[in-house]
Formats: structure tokens, C-alpha cells, sequence
């Protein structure tokens, strides 16, 4: 029975960890990304990212994926080179 227990506090802790983080510009978004923990979500600010050099690589899990999206659907803008 303990053993339950203690099993159903550290998912339940790694749930809790999730983050929503806002990012304003790629630079932001490069950064954020490596140190996000699964279940993060990361909302791009609105409005166009122009020549932004954007590289994700995270370590979500096919459970708690790490998930990048527009702050406002259909409000950010990719764009340039």
C-alpha cells in the first residue's frame, strides 16, 4: 500500500511541474526550450517572427510531449528565411 502511495505522489509531482511559458522572440524561444520539462507548454507571442532561426530540441515524452503554439491561434506569423 505504500508503495501506491508513493508511486501516485511522484506522478501526480511530475504533473504539477508543467509549465505554460511565454516567449517574445526566437532567441527567447531557443533558450526556453532546452530547459523545458515535459508537459511544458511554450506560447509564441503574437504577431510575425521574421528570419527567426528556431531549433527544437526538448525532452518530452510521448506522454507529456512538450508543446509549442501560437498564443492566439492563427496570431503568429513565420516568416523570411
Amino acid at each position: 500500500m505504500r508503495l501506491i502511495i508513493i508511486l501516485v505522489f511522484l506522478f501526480s509531482t511530475q504533473t504539477l511541474r508543467a509549465e505554460t511559458i511565454v516567449v517574445n522572440n526566437a532567441a527567447e524561444l531557443n533558450a526556453k526550450i532546452v530547459k523545458a520539462a515535459p508537459g511544458d507548454m511554450i506560447l509564441l507571442a503574437s504577431g510575425e517572427w521574421k528570419d527567426s532561426k528556431i531549433v527544437l530540441e526538448g525532452q518530452g515524452t510521448a506522454k507529456q510531449p512538450i508543446v509549442v503554439v501560437a498564443e492566439k491561434p492563427g496570431s503568429v506569423v513565420l516568416s523570411g528565411n
